[in-house]
């Protein structure tokens, strides 16, 4: 790509994907041939391979979208009469299936993180539905306890060696919460704790104004994270899951206690209500039989016999 066209269109996080997938993945494979040689079958070789490696059908689709989007600048920059990866279809994704607490089960992951460093993560995730990176670029600039809401704004992303706080992921993403009472009140309860220990480190404290940071105010890394999640789930007998599911339980919970789907789809910072109901298709399935099950005993049950 060229740097320019990278840097005007992309975000900083979409460049260094691109950057890792063209030097791990596609320049040992076919770097060494000329793009107006590239061929199809080579392409689809080299998925072949990437698959033998041990990467998932996640990761070479994203592989063939890094090469899609470099080959499309070279036909436009008329550099190639085609783009190739056009003709390649790489291989079909799974769709994921996130594992969901039940209610009992999300009260017993709140009940076993209370006093913990996880607290206030997890209660933000599960509680507003937040991303990972939404919950660990969060500032305390961005809370308001006056009116008890919070602005998603920012969002962290950690890649080899670098933690960037940047832009949510989307448009739809930068929005504003009101918080139940109870997450008001732990994060007050928090900003005071982290005041206090921060001057532990008389003056070394990086001042990033993160709400859930290292003890030293440094961000957080989210996958050294996610792994500590998942270390502390297995210590407290909790079933497995990922940290981002706890945003999927939210986003359920709320769907099973009537939130209407619009304000649902809002909370989360999706961009449609299509795309809050294609993702908890299982919940509207649930709605479904408790709408039927609603006419059963009400309308139908009062219409006579014939």
């Amino acid at each position: 790509f060229g740097r320019n066209y990278m840097e005007i269109r992309l975000r900083p996080s979409t460049i260094r994907g691109y950057r890792t997938n063209l030097e791990k993945h596609i320049y040992p494979y076919i770097g060494a041939i000329k793009v107006q040689k590239l061929t199809p079958v080579q392409i689809n070789n080299m998925y072949q391979k990437l698959k033998e490696k041990g990467l998932s059908s996640r990761s070479i689709r994203y592989v063939h979208t890094t090469l899609h989007e470099a080959l499309d600048y070279a036909y436009r920059l008329q550099v190639v009469s085609k783009n190739v990866s056009e003709f390649v279809t790489p291989p079909k994704v799974e769709k994921y299936q996130p594992v969901i607490y039940s209610e009992e089960e999300a009260i017993l992951l709140l009940n076993a993180c209370k006093g913990t460093d996880h607290e206030v993560p997890i209660n933000l995730a599960m509680g507003l539905g937040l991303r990972r990176g939404e919950v660990f670029g969060l500032q305390w600039k961005d809370i308001d306890f006056q009116s008890n809401t919070v602005h998603i704004c920012h969002n962290l992303v950690c890649t080899t060696g670098k933690k960037e706080i940047g832009k949510t992921k989307t448009e739809a993403g930068t929005r504003d919460l009101l918080m139940p009472q109870a997450i008001v009140d732990l994060l007050k309860k928090h900003k005071v704790k982290q005041a206090t220990e921060r001057l532990k480190f008389d003056g070394e404290y990086f001042d990033n104004d993160l709400v859930c940071c290292s003890s030293n105010g440094t961000p957080r890394h989210t996958g050294a994270y996610s792994r500590m999640f998942s270390e502390f789930l297995e210590k407290k007998g909790l079933k497995h899951i990922r940290f981002h599911d706890l945003r999927h339980i939210n986003a359920t919970l709320m769907l099973q206690y009537g939130v209407p789907a619009k304000i649902a789809s809002e909370r989360l910072g999706h961009s449609t209500i299509q795309t809050t109901m294609n993702i908890y298709s299982h919940v509207s399935v649930d709605m479904q039989k408790d709408s039927v099950s609603t006419f059963e005993n009400n309308l139908f049950a009062k219409v006579a016999e014939g």
